[in-house]
């Protein structure tokens, strides 16, 4: 088993100040050095428009100022790496309430907006790809979860029936895109009873037929066990523990000699925006891992 030297610590340390976005700093020394909440939310909403959606590149590969409903998620996603209410988003409702599409029967993930700024190429949007089934649950199946738990303002009837069709996907499905996962991950945390117990146990096949427990493959972009669990009390953490016992340990080799971890994907276009990207999302990584490492007891 190993673990982080305080001399590696700390060159992660140096790179997260040098380099990370004050979003991602403010999360580091809210994790580390108990900084207030409040300088955390105070990062984080700037990133919000009037409307209550986020943009600006909450999600790093996503540039575009016009809000969208991924980068909206993913205020809501950093809330609960701080193990705050989603209640401090609470006008983000507001806008999801707003942005859901009645043509496609969904939320989509990004506006047609994202075309005019640079932005990684598998969020260019598409108007001929909306219609798409297989790509129905993500975002829509977490902005489902947050929606049926928080005072909101969407139709109640449409939020059952989306509900329900949320769960018969899942119930039915043999098999599902990583990222779909996730949101059904997300999902689950406002079921409760039985449920929830369901929900969890269809995820833990679909996990399982997912994960890549193979590490030498781990470099590329597959779903790791670490995807699944991120601390010792998720429920996914007995079923894959030889799998994360492992990544940490790969983690911690792959640290790079700069002290970051860097992302395993790049954009084919606007090279130059993806420099400063790259810098943004290794801040952004480097955080998670070293709280991961943390909260493992590799630290």
């Amino acid at each position: 088993m190993k673990h982080l030297s305080s001399e590696k610590f700390n060159k992660a340390r140096e790179f997260v100040t040098i380099h990370a976005r004050p979003l991602d700093l403010a999360l580091y020394n809210y994790y580390f050095k108990n900084q207030p909440l409040t300088t955390f939310l105070d990062e984080l909403h700037k990133f919000q428009n009037k409307d209550g959606g986020f943009a600006y590149g909450l999600e790093p590969d996503i540039r575009t100022p016009v809000s969208n409903n991924i980068s909206t998620t993913f205020a809501f996603q950093y809330l609960s790496k701080v193990g705050a209410s989603p209640k401090y988003c609470l006008d983000a409702l507001d806008y999801f309430s707003q942005s859901y599409s009645e043509k496609y029967g969904k939320w989509l993930a990004v506006t047609p907006e994202v075309n005019d700024s640079p932005h990684a190429i598998w969020w260019q949007y598409d108007e001929s790809k909306q219609s798409d089934d297989s790509t129905w649950g993500n975002p829509t199946v977490e902005i489902l979860g947050y929606l049926q738990t928080l005072p909101n303002n969407f139709d109640s009837k449409k939020l059952i029936q989306l509900r329900k069709k949320a769960l018969m996907r899942l119930f039915t499905a043999e098999s599902m895109e990583l990222h779909e996962i996730y949101c059904y991950q997300r999902l689950m945390i406002s079921l409760t009873g039985e449920e929830r117990a369901s929900v969890e146990g269809k995820l833990i096949n679909l996990i399982s037929d997912t994960v890549e427990k193979d590490p030498t493959k781990w470099g590329g972009y597959v779903a790791r066990p670490l995807n699944f669990v991120d601390s010792p009390d998720s429920p996914f953490y007995q079923m894959l523990k030889d799998g994360v016992q492992n990544e940490l340990d790969y983690l911690i080799e792959q640290q790079n000699i700069d002290g970051a971890w860097y992302p395993n994907w790049e954009w084919p276009t606007y090279k130059d925006t993806w420099e400063k990207v790259k810098l943004e999302l290794a801040g952004k990584i480097t955080v998670d891992v070293l709280q991961t490492l943390k909260r493992f007891g590799r630290i």
